[in-house]
């Protein structure tokens, strides 16, 4: 069903937050830098806006 979620979709991380992100929208064809805030991001292996993959990521944490 449209709107559903399923499991089998993320993984579940303890104490990941994502707390803000910016800039909020930017061109469909990608190329603009977003700093996302949070917490409990050491270890990340991937970043994703809906399908489509960041190129490149780096994790700046003091946790």
């Amino acid at each position: 069903m449209a709107g559903d979620i399923h499991a089998d979709q993320f993984t579940y991380v303890a104490g990941l937050a994502v707390t803000g992100m910016s800039p909020t929208s930017g061109p469909a064809a990608g190329g603009t830098t977003v700093t996302i805030t949070g917490a409990a991001f050491t270890g990340a292996t991937s970043v994703s806006f809906g399908a489509t993959a960041a190129s490149s990521f780096t994790v700046d944490s003091a946790m």
